[in-house]
């Protein structure tokens, strides 16, 4: 094996044009067999369990760290067979396998292992896998081939249930996770479709009127998410504060239940100025609140505006329309907000209890 090891850099002469050639992949299969040996793997971010390739004899194999591999090119030059040799010199120079400048045991970063035992950031990871895979981003190695997910029965893969791997390797952090999703929810920046806006009978209208009216003599007022400031309705070009109006259906169809369970149990007057204490964890989060910044952004690129019941907008007291994000109440709710902007196939669960 060590005669085999000196001849390597020799193997390094035989360049090829366009496709490796034969000499250059005998050399990167040694190369990469040696850093396999020392556990010198791509792993998967997630599992932390090693990936897998299809090697030059179409074999499933562990694959090795090979970014730094490179082929004959107008820019580079073959380098394996310099790497092996360097690895040699190490050896003999520290008579020691354990010479610095060997290939090291892969081990995930602190970060990594943070971010995946949060349930919310691992379902993230999980999203962003998906829809790389999705667009056929698929992580390889130098010759180009596959990476692959496997599953181990027993201490055996099993070859018929591997998965093509995504290319994540420039996820480290929540960060750049965040980064990877973002151009997603960006690019979903598309113009709403117009909604009907139904038409009302004099009663319904007036029956509205009266709920609102009754609401706010209780203080029970409609306030922007982000800041808790005070919303208004535009009437006839005035502005007027907005009552809470939610939970009325778009065709006012209960509007008499919510008057009647009124005056049985009367609703609980809102706090002018004061966020959801969810929401505010969420703000206070500068990763969170850069997810929430994302949606809002996308949300009123789409023209997803708030408006009331019967499609008045919702504006701050600058006239200011604000957009809907009422939805989200919760850390869960923002995970689905999120999600929504993604193909529905490739939707992580939400995880319970966040």
């Amino acid at each position: 094996m060590r005669t085999l090891f000196i001849l390597l850099p020799i193997l390094a002469s035989l360049y090829g044009a366009a496709a490796p050639s034969v000499g250059e992949i005998d050399t990167v299969e040694t190369l990469m067999n040696f850093r396999v040996v020392r556990g010198n793997v791509w792993k998967d971010s997630q599992t932390d369990q090693p990936l897998h390739r299809l090697n030059h004899k179409n074999e499933l194999v562990q694959a090795a760290c090979d970014a730094d591999i490179t082929f004959t090119t107008a820019a580079t030059s073959f380098n394996a067979g310099t790497i092996m040799g360097s690895y040699l010199a190490s050896i003999d120079t520290c008579n020691s396998s354990s010479a610095a400048n060997l290939p090291q045991a892969t081990v995930r970063s602190a970060v990594l292992s943070a971010l995946v035992a949060d349930q919310k950031w691992n379902a993230f990871l999980t999203l962003a896998k998906n829809y790389r895979v999705s667009l056929g981003r698929i992580a390889r190695d130098c010759f180009g081939r596959e990476l692959f997910e496997v599953a181990v029965s027993a201490g055996a893969v099993a070859a018929a249930e591997r998965k093509p791997t995504a290319d994540v390797r420039d996820i480290v952090d929540i960060s750049t996770l965040i980064a990877a999703i973002e151009p997603a929810i960006r690019e979903a920046g598309m113009p709403a479709a117009a909604v009907s806006v139904p038409v009302f009978t004099a009663a319904e209208l007036s029956n509205y009127e009266s709920l609102l009216a009754f609401r706010a003599g209780r203080s029970v007022m409609s306030i922007e998410p982000r800041t808790g400031q005070q919303l208004y309705r535009f009437i006839n070009d005035v502005l007027v504060p907005a009552a809470k109006d939610g939970d009325v259906l778009p065709n006012l169809s209960n509007l008499v239940a919510l008057m009647a369970s009124s005056y049985t149990t009367p609703p609980v007057a809102t706090c002018v100025g004061a966020v959801n204490p969810s929401l505010a964890t969420i703000f206070a989060d500068t990763n969170l609140n850069r997810l929430y910044q994302l949606v809002e952004d996308s949300r009123r690129a789409q023209g997803r505006m708030s408006v009331d019941a019967i499609g008045r907008p919702l504006c701050l007291e600058t006239r200011v329309q604000i957009v809907n994000m009422f939805d989200i109440t919760d850390t869960a709710s923002l995970l689905k907000a999120v999600f929504g902007f993604f193909p529905e196939g490739v939707r992580p669960t939400i995880p319970a209890g966040i």
